[in-house]
């Protein structure tokens, strides 16, 4: 395996971890289009996205990647949410510990654009906006973030019954600035973001 380093350069290295032997299962490395991990930032595979019999074999309708988030400290952490924006056609993913990345198709990018922090209850993707992205934390907290500047653009602040209220899904309309929360108090909020 090889990694790209600060520098440009690469350098070999190999991943020990107790967590990776077990789930390095012969369904896992033969089923194989490709199996990536997440660092910080980094490029796709090049050759992921491509079918027919003179790319990798990837047949239609089949796995293009699996991703997994790089162990650290021999632990693997589990990618928990994951949105997709049409219109881009952007990927951003969640792991356990609230690391977000963000993932353009396209280009065949991806970087972290939120650092771990707290747990993550969902995101979700503005639709009629471009690279806007809402997070929602296990605490109550809720923001909105440019996924290319990586600013905090506001904080939402949703009506609960209490303090500590975690929202559970996102959605937003195909079009219009409006986005519909989902509690786990079962409160459904409409949001007009203009």
């Amino acid at each position: 395996m090889k990694r790209q380093d600060s520098f440009g350069g690469t350098s070999q290295f190999s991943i020990k971890s107790s967590y990776y032997d077990e789930m390095d299962t012969p369904d896992l490395l033969n089923d194989n289009p490709v199996v990536f991990y997440l660092k910080s930032k980094g490029k796709l595979p090049p050759r992921i996205g491509k079918t027919g019999n003179n790319h990798n074999n990837v047949q239609p309708g089949g796995k293009l990647l699996s991703i997994w988030n790089y162990p650290l400290r021999n632990k693997l952490w589990p990618i928990q949410f994951s949105d997709f924006h049409f219109k881009s056609q952007n990927f951003a993913l969640t792991d356990e510990r609230g690391q977000v990345y963000h993932i353009q198709w396209k280009e065949k990018e991806y970087e972290s654009i939120k650092l771990a922090s707290k747990p993550v209850s969902s995101i979700g993707f503005v639709q009629g906006v471009k690279n806007m992205l809402i997070i929602a934390y296990e605490n109550g907290a809720t923001v909105m973030m440019n996924t290319l500047t990586k600013e905090i653009l506001c904080n939402i602040q949703l009506p609960a019954k209490t303090n500590n209220s975690r929202i559970l899904f996102i959605r937003s309309h195909p079009m219009k600035p409006l986005v519909v929360f989902v509690s786990e108090e079962n409160v459904v909020t409409l949001w007009n973001l203009e």
